[in-house]
């Protein structure tokens, strides 16, 4: 009996608990206000939205090194105004000048060579060539006289035929010896060969070369802005190695100084809407949002894969999207490049 009457109200004391935990613990639901406003823009209903990077006109110049090297010197600070071939950073240079050295010196010892075969012959040379020369002639001369006495008295059978011969032979020697002085002297006097000379040309000229490439090499040590602008960021530390080619990230990005650039990624879906010249406005985002006035630029002939994302839950990211540059002509507060705004541009028909 006392177990079917406490049963019932056992039940019911736990039913009501339930129900009154039930009613406390289920939260309240209220309307909130966004912590910021979206934008409310002013164009008619059927506009095209997309998501906008600021950029600079002449888009983010991302800079390198084309040689690699520890830094030695960064020359600018983000927010700089340069000028262009104006130092950006340098490499230590040490040992580009010592190869530099190297190559002038042997250069100069090249065109050492070359004016000294153009200088041939020497004055001091021809002297002793033309002394020589002279006294082959002379001693030409007396054997020629020799024979010739020799011979005479031969014919009158005073001498014998050996020492005929043996006066012929050294006449025709002394000749020899005359013909072989005077073609020195020539050699002497038409100076250097021509293609002893061609080799030296040549040898300067690659010499040249190699002085031209260190030089190079050394001024490609100092990085220089490629243009007029504004430094937008720096990377780069003094001391850091610096390697060359591309990297994920740039040593020193640049910027043109000018109107400012909004690139709009409107996705496919939309861009058949989209015409050349449509009118569009933008605005930042913040507590305080600024209206950037915008002016048709070009659109981008090519559809690329969406690169920009917004953050939201339901956003997708395996689309493509058109990619529309506006000019900021106006804007209600500061734009800084990089920034992410919201562009409405108006669709055909709407």
């Amino acid at each position: 009996m006392i177990i079917r009457r406490i049963v019932p109200i056992l039940a019911a004391v736990a039913l009501g608990f339930a129900v009154a935990v039930t009613w406390l613990l289920t939260p309240s639901s209220q309307i909130t206000e966004p912590p910021n406003q979206p934008p409310r823009s002013s164009m008619a209903d059927g506009r095209v939205a997309g998501l906008g990077i600021v950029e600079p006109r002449s888009e983010r110049i991302s800079l390198g090194c084309p040689l690699p090297g520890i830094v030695d010197r960064v020359l600018v600070k983000p927010g700089d105004r340069v000028q262009r071939d104006q130092p950006l950073f340098e490499l230590e240079t040490s040992d580009r000048r010592a190869l530099l050295q190297s190559q002038q010196a042997a250069l100069a010892l090249e065109e050492g060579r070359l004016a000294r075969l153009e200088a041939l012959p020497r004055p001091e040379d021809v002297p002793p060539i033309e002394a020589r020369v002279r006294s082959a002639q002379v001693e030409a001369d007396r054997a020629a006289g020799t024979f010739e006495r020799v011979k005479a008295a031969r014919e009158a059978g005073a001498a014998s035929v050996e020492d005929l011969e043996q006066r012929r032979f050294a006449m025709l020697a002394a000749q020899a010896e005359l013909e072989r002085a005077r073609a020195e002297l020539q050699l002497l006097r038409s100076g250097a060969w021509e293609a002893d000379l061609e080799v030296a040309r040549r040898h300067v000229a690659a010499a040249r070369a190699a002085v031209a490439q260190a030089q190079t090499d050394l001024d490609r040590m100092t990085v220089r802005a490629p243009m007029d602008g504004i430094v937008l960021q720096v990377d780069v530390r003094e001391g850091e190695y610096a390697t060359a080619g591309r990297l994920d990230s740039a040593m020193v990005t640049l910027g043109c100084d000018g109107p400012l650039h909004v690139r709009v990624q409107v996705d496919e879906d939309d861009a058949a809407r989209v015409q050349a010249g449509a009118p569009a406005e933008a605005f930042t985002r913040g507590r305080q949002p600024a209206r950037l006035s915008l002016t048709f630029v070009r659109i981008e002939p090519s559809v690329i894969p969406k690169t920009t994302l917004k953050g939201i839950v339901t956003e997708r990211v395996d689309t493509r999207v058109l990619v529309v540059v506006y000019q900021v002509e106006k804007a209600d507060g500061p734009v800084y490049v990089g920034q992410q705004v919201d562009v409405f541009i108006a669709a055909s028909g709407s």
